[in-house]
């Protein structure tokens, strides 16, 4: 059977106003669209009608491997007497768990990475806060900032101090872990309590 495209004796050209290859092209940093998403996402999951949290509360994003927070403990209890705050672990949850766990929180503040991807699923108003470690410019922090802003207030703090990068054998700059400044991390959630859902439950 002739192909209707190629294969026909006559050259055919054929335009296109827009052509993509490949996965879909999306614009992530509409509001419109990923709000659409996450909303479509918790229904789906059966969460689309969970209750908003009714006190300001800060979740600290632990992780296992890479790009550690060194000093996680010292840092939610400075913060303790501001805000209920804990540490949250997503390792062994499932998808839905996650989702759930992170509507509980109006600030989540984690090191850059995959991890941070939950804030997506923040109550609306909430903040998300990214931690930079020192001189890590191969990371993909901006992709990161930029996503994030599409959904929630969002927040960002660089190391500034090589001497609170823990660094290892073989261990570059972006991967090292990180001695977070309380003093700065302070000062990040004061920010953050006076925008957005935060600044309406305090008030």
């Amino acid at each position: 059977m002739e192909n209707a495209l190629w294969g026909s004796d006559q050259e055919k050209t054929i335009c296109f106003d827009h052509l993509y290859l490949g996965v879909p092209h999306v614009d992530y940093s509409s509001r419109s669209f990923m709000s659409s998403y996450v909303e479509f996402v918790k229904e789906q999951l059966g969460l689309g009608n969970l209750p908003l949290p009714s006190t300001p509360k800060l979740g600290l994003i632990s992780r296992s491997n890479r790009r550690r927070i060194v000093n996680e403990d010292q840092l939610i209890e400075v913060v303790s007497n501001a805000i209920e705050s804990e540490i949250i672990d997503y390792s062994g949850l499932s998808f839905r768990e996650q989702v759930k766990l992170t509507h509980n929180y109006t600030i989540i503040a984690g090191i850059n990475g995959a991890g941070l991807t939950n804030c997506l699923f923040l109550p609306t108003g909430a903040v998300a806060m990214q931690l930079v470690p020192f001189n890590a410019t191969n990371l993909n922090f901006k992709e990161f900032g930029e996503l994030l802003k599409s959904r929630v207030h969002y927040l960002e703090w660089h190391c500034s101090d090589p001497d609170s990068s823990i660094m290892g054998r073989g261990v570059t700059f972006e991967n090292a872990d990180t001695i977070v400044s309380s003093d700065e991390f302070v000062g990040l959630l004061f920010q953050a309590l006076v925008v957005g859902i935060n600044k309406k439950l305090i008030e």
